[in-house]
C-alpha cells in the first residue's frame, strides 16, 4: 500500500509512522508544515526502514494544489490524517487558526482524497480536550478546540459513502 500521513512530524503522526514501518508499505509520504518535525521523523524512519520508499513533503493540508499533486503523483491508497492543532490553550487563543487548520484542512484533504479515489481515509481525532469526567460527551464540545475537532469528524463522515472512513481517537 501507498500511505499518506499528514502531521507526520507531530507527536501522534510520528508514532503512527513508526508503527506503519513494521507493516512494510510500498511507500510512506510524510507531510508536515514543521520543518524540524518532518526532518526528525524522516531521518528516524530512514534509519529503520531499509530500502522502503519514504517521501518527506514540507507543506500544509490547506494547500489544495499540493495535496492533489501528492495524491496523484504517489498514487495514495490510504490517508492517515493526523495534522491538527491539538493543544487546547493555544487553539482557544487562536480560534480562527484552529478552525482553519482543523476543519478546513480536513475538508480539503477529504475532498481531494475522494477525487483521487483513495481506498481508505483515517482521521486521528484527539479527545484530550474533554478530560476525565467531562460532560462534553453528553452535551457536545464546549471549547473551540472541541468544536473544531467535532466539525472535522463531521467533514470526514460526510465522505463515508465515497470510501471507508475511520475515526481514530488515541487515549
Amino acid at each position: 500500500r501507498r500511505i499518506l500521513v499528514t502531521g507526520a512530524g507531530g507527536s501522534i503522526g510520528s508514532e503512527l509512522c513508526r508503527q506503519l514501518i513494521a507493516c512494510k508499505p510500498d511507500c510512506v509520504v510524510l507531510v508536515d508544515h514543521s520543518e524540524l518535525g518532518l526532518y526528525n521523523i524522516d531521518k528516524e524512519l530512514r534509519d529503520i526502514a531499509h530500502g522502503m520508499t519514504i517521501v518527506p513533503i514540507l507543506g500544509s493540508v490547506l494547500n489544495e494544489q499540493l495535496m492533489a499533486e501528492i495524491m496523484q503523483e504517489h498514487r495514495i491508497d490510504v490517508v492517515l490524517h493526523a495534522a491538527a492543532y491539538k493543544h487546547l490553550p493555544l487553539v482557544e487563543c487562536n480560534v480562527l487558526s484552529g478552525l482553519n487548520n482543523n476543519v478546513i484542512g480536513t475538508k480539503v484533504l477529504a475532498d481531494i482524497a475522494r477525487e483521487a479515489g483513495v481506498e481508505r481515509f483515517i482521521l486521528v481525532s484527539s479527545i484530550a480536550a474533554r478530560g476525565p469526567g467531562s460532560t462534553e460527551d453528553a452535551t457536545g464540545p464546549q471549547s473551540h478546540y472541541g468544536k473544531s475537532k467535532a466539525q472535522a469528524e463531521a467533514e470526514t463522515l460526510r465522505h463515508a459513502e465515497d470510501f471507508p472512513v475511520t475515526i481514530l481517537r488515541p487515549p
